[in-house]
């Protein structure tokens, strides 16, 4: 089961049918004790009831801001990229991808970093409760930080460009998105 994972900067909400969620499948600002098995228990539930998941994460304020500065100093740097225009949907949107760098290529902060690490972990946890009953197979994923706003200007899509895409496009099965940092938006799922 491939796995794609976003670190999203700026702030959103889900919105399914119009209607804001503000419940999470798996919350651990409320249940900060939550063990692991029931957290796996409550993500494959909804996985399996509604085929995605919401979990807070509940992250300390000084830690996103941290780790919103890790991204930062990644931009600063020129490692986040506008994408190519036949990508934007691929990732969030229009409105929702303005840049981004493939976490495997760069050296994030610390924070971002441990961020990164938590949501691999999740990442092992679905793929466990998805491959039940199924045989093991290997976690493979693609790491992206994509950058939310619009995208002023795209990339060219050049042939090794694409053929790297494909091969991350027609394998990824999940997608685990976090998002942090200043602004707000909007998530619409579709199926």
């Amino acid at each position: 089961l491939p796995i794609s994972t976003l670190l999203a900067c700026g702030a959103c909400a889900v919105r399914l049918m119009g209607k804001p969620k503000k419940e999470y499948d798996v919350d651990y600002l409320k249940h900060p004790d939550i063990l692991p098995d029931q957290a796996a228990s409550e993500l494959g539930h909804a996985l399996r009831l509604k085929g995605y998941c919401t979990i807070r994460l509940g992250s300390q304020k000084e830690t996103l801001q941290a780790a919103a500065s890790d991204a930062a100093e990644l931009r600063r740097a020129g490692a986040l990229q506008p994408p190519p225009e036949e990508l934007v949907d691929c990732l969030l949107g229009p409105e929702g991808t303005s840049e981004f760098c493939r976490l495997a290529d760069v050296e994030p902060g610390a924070t971002l970093a441990s961020l990164h690490s938590r949501l691999k972990e999740f990442a092992g946890v679905a793929q466990t409760v998805c491959n039940s009953g199924v045989a093991e197979r290997e976690l493979r994923t693609e790491d992206l930080l994509v950058q939310g706003g619009d995208c002023p200007e795209n990339e060219e899509l050049t042939a090794a460009t694409c053929s790297a895409w494909i091969n991350t496009l027609s394998r990824a099965r999940m997608l685990l998105i976090y998002f942090f940092g200043k602004g707000q938006g909007c998530l619409e799922l579709m199926p």
